[in-house]
């Protein structure tokens, strides 16, 4: 029996992306970028798409740039590119034309990752106080179905068609990938921590965007499961609120970056790609945010709280 060869567990082999091929969907800011440079920095050629075709070309050459100055190093055969590439991430068409066919056909006819990053926030309702009369305002009056539609059309149904779109290129990469069988095909999708702590006030009450994205937790296990005999795996990522050009313009930079370091986003995306034996997982990364939110909700409603609420009362007041 041979002996293991260590060099494979090397960071540096691990991590070594050099000839994966992934698409990622999204405003090519915020959490869509971050994956995006992160793949390519450890070697990935990456198509970001999305409808602004200028803008998605200028933050690719961008980042290209500054790749090729900062690691020379990594410029060689099979060194990471990000390429911009125009395509409505809300709609079917684009999983069958131009998505499928550019990645695709100018990378030998595979594609070893796709990543479902695009959203929209949706409607969201004005807080009141809570009545009859105004709760049926907030959520009845000033909520129409075209604003459940239209977040669904991109958080949801968008992604699934590009999804399944994909799958013959997900799997051609088994065997035509220069890599060879180093990485099983994925499928990544981004979800949200507001699937779990079912209060808009998280998501700038967005109640459609709620809905349409707890769905994307429900879409991976349910592709993950259907996908299985292909070898496909499925997986989905569920931030807190991170800034980016949808959710806080005015804290990202010029490069597409917001407060949130790009590692925190990107490592799990990374990890989600070279760990081979994880599919139908949805991983949280909010750092702790849901755990503070479901313990401040459970010590307001119990009896606890109420003790240790007129404990400090008591002692700030003397009453």
């Amino acid at each position: 029996m041979s002996k293991p060869d260590t060099t494979l567990l090397h960071a540096s082999s691990l991590f070594d992306l050099k000839g994966v091929v992934a698409v990622v969907t999204g405003r090519s800011t915020g959490i869509g970028l971050h994956i995006a440079t992160t793949l390519a920095i450890n070697g990935a050629t990456v198509y970001i798409v999305r409808l602004d075709e200028e803008q998605v070309v200028k933050t690719a050459g961008k980042w290209n740039e500054l790749m090729r100055v900062e690691q020379p190093q990594s410029r060689g055969k099979g060194a990471g590119s990000l390429k911009g590439l125009k395509g409505d991430c809300g709609s079917k068409w684009p999983g069958r034309g131009e998505a499928t066919g550019e990645a695709g056909g100018g990378e030998g006819r595979l594609c070893h990752r796709v990543v479902n990053n695009a959203g929209v926030p949706g409607k969201g309702p004005t807080k009141v106080p809570p009545t009859a009369i105004s709760s049926r305002s907030i959520y009845f009056d000033k909520l129409d179905e075209q604003d459940f539609y239209d977040a669904y059309r991109v958080n949801s149904i968008g992604p699934y068609f590009l999804s399944t779109a994909f799958l013959p290129l997900l799997v051609a990469s088994k065997t035509k990938a220069p890599y060879g069988n180093k990485f099983l095909p994925t499928i990544v999708n981004t979800a949200s921590m507001n699937a779990w702590t079912k209060d808009p006030a998280t998501a700038g009450l967005g109640i459609p965007y709620i809905l349409s994205k707890a769905s994307m937790g429900v879409m991976t296990a349910l592709l993950a499961h259907e996908i299985v005999p292909l070898g496909v795996r499925v997986n989905a990522i569920a931030p807190a609120l991170f800034a980016s050009g949808m959710t806080r313009p005015g804290m990202v930079d010029e490069w597409g970056r917001s407060t949130i370091e790009a590692k925190d986003v990107g490592s799990t995306a990374l990890m989600l790609l070279v760990n081979s034996f994880i599919t139908g997982e949805t991983v949280l990364v909010d750092g702790g945010c849901l755990l503070a939110i479901v313990f401040s909700v459970q010590l307001e409603r119990s009896y606890c709280g109420f003790f240790l609420g007129s404990l400090l009362t008591f002692v700030e007041y003397g009453t």
